[in-house]
This record gives C-alpha cells, sequence and structure tokens, in this order.
C-alpha cells in the first residue's frame, strides 16, 4: 500500500493526475485533459528553499580554547568528503524523494582503493524504491526500527560470475 501510495504520489508531480476512467471520459466529450499542477510547483518552491537555506558542515571544539585547531581540521575533513561526492546535489535528490514518496537516504560507507591501501568516503544516494524498513518504527527517521536496509539488484551473469558454483 505505501508503495502504490508513493507511485501515486510522484505521478502526481508528474502531471499524471488523472484515472484511465477520467481520461476515458474527458475523450468521449472531446476535453483536454488538462492539469493545473499546484503539487509541483509547491515542492520545487520547497526544494529551491532547501538549495537557498543550505549551510556548509562545520565542526566545534569540544574545549574551546584548546582544540580549535581539531574542530577546523574536521570542518575541511568533512567539508572535502562532500565537494568530491557532489553530496549537496544527493541532498536535493533525497528532499525530492521524501516530498514526493516520502522516504529517501544515503549510504556513508568506507570503500577501498584500487592501487593504495586506503579507503574512501563515498555517500551513496538509496533511491526511494530500494529501502526497506521494520513497519513498526514509528519514528520519522526510523530511529526505533528493528531493521533497515537496501534492496539490490543485480544481472544474472554477473551474480554466476561471482558464485560460479552456485549456479
Amino acid at each position: 500500500d505505501a508503495r502504490a501510495l508513493a507511485e501515486k504520489c510522484r505521478d502526481y508531480y508528474d502531471n499524471k493526475q488523472w484515472t484511465p476512467a477520467e481520461l476515458a471520459a474527458l475523450k468521449k466529450r472531446n476535453q483536454p485533459d488538462t492539469v493545473i499542477n499546484r503539487i509541483k510547483s509547491k515542492i520545487d518552491f520547497m526544494i529551491g528553499s532547501e538549495i537557498a537555506t543550505r549551510s556548509d558542515p562545520k565542526a566545534f571544539p569540544r574545549n574551546p580554547g584548546q582544540d580549535e585547531e581539531a574542530a577546523q581540521a574536521a570542518t575541511d575533513s568533512l567539508r572535502y568528503i562532500g565537494d568530491i561526492n557532489r553530496f549537496n546535489a544527493k541532498k536535493t535528490d533525497v528532499y525530492e524523494n521524501m516530498l514526493i514518496e516520502g522516504l529517501g537516504g544515503c549510504k556513508i560507507e568506507a570503500k577501498p582503493e584500487k592501487k593504495e591501501k586506503n579507503h574512501r568516503i563515498a555517500i551513496t544516494r538509496i533511491h526511494w524504491d530500494r529501502i526497506f524498513f521494520d513497519p513498526a518504527s514509528r519514528e520519522r527517521d526510523l530511529g526505533d526500527a528493528l531493521y533497515r536496509g537496501e534492496y539490490l539488484w543485480m544481472e544474472l551473469a554477473d551474480v554466476i560470475d561471482m558464485f560460479p558454483d552456485k549456479k
């Protein structure tokens, strides 16, 4: 039910607001299927407001007078990670999903570099239709959920290459 509602909400945002029966009735009467989409304009306004009021991450010293340099290093690190991952664009996409479909998210993970022993911090957007969670959760941030996860889809040939003995 939640997925069907989310898809209906996306359709309304995308100007698909008539049912097939309503479209047939309009066509029979030679009327255009006009949509004055106030939903899209409101959501676009809210997305624009998010972009306009966005702020950069800033770390504050735990002990004023002693930890200023560490706080500045943490601030620089957070901003660098955000920049290399295009975090602002991902944040806007997640916000749009939250406004329309009601769910969105990002995952933050350490990914190994191929040529070095280092890891890089990667921020990846999770599309709303790839997220699953405890339906008994009541908190907006799913903080009380017993489980949260992401559906992953792969080509069958890729799976067979990864696990040839399980073909």
